[in-house]
């Protein structure tokens, strides 16, 4: 998503460029998807920890977060609950890298 350069916010649907299109497909994806991976990949990693570890609990609870801030902030942004203009989504992308810290810590 970050090699396309996005499209002004201003720009009508029918007006977007080839790299704004693919910016959007693959940001919705990544928002989309990643929290299913987030859930498989830390369910794995945490089964690599003895059980009842404080790791292993760290890393159930962080499963969750991706999780989380999809419904926390995208949803309502889709509903129109929150206004949107590029900053829920860039807050999701914020919470995505919290998790990939604190995975990359107990990893």
């Amino acid at each position: 998503m970050g090699v396309f350069v996005t499209d002004p916010m201003t720009a009508p649907p029918d007006a977007l460029t080839t790299h704004g299109v693919l910016h959007v497909i693959f940001g919705a994806s990544a928002l989309v998807l990643l929290p299913a991976a987030a859930l498989l990949i830390t369910r794995s990693l945490a089964r690599a920890h003895p059980a009842g570890s404080r790791d292993q609990a760290v890393l159930r609870g962080v499963a969750l977060l991706p999780l989380a801030g999809l419904l926390l902030i995208w949803v309502p942004e889709v509903a129109g609950l929150i206004p949107t203009g590029g900053w829920p989504d860039r807050v999701l992308f914020l919470i995505y890298t919290v998790w990939v810290v604190v995975l990359a810590r107990k990893a």
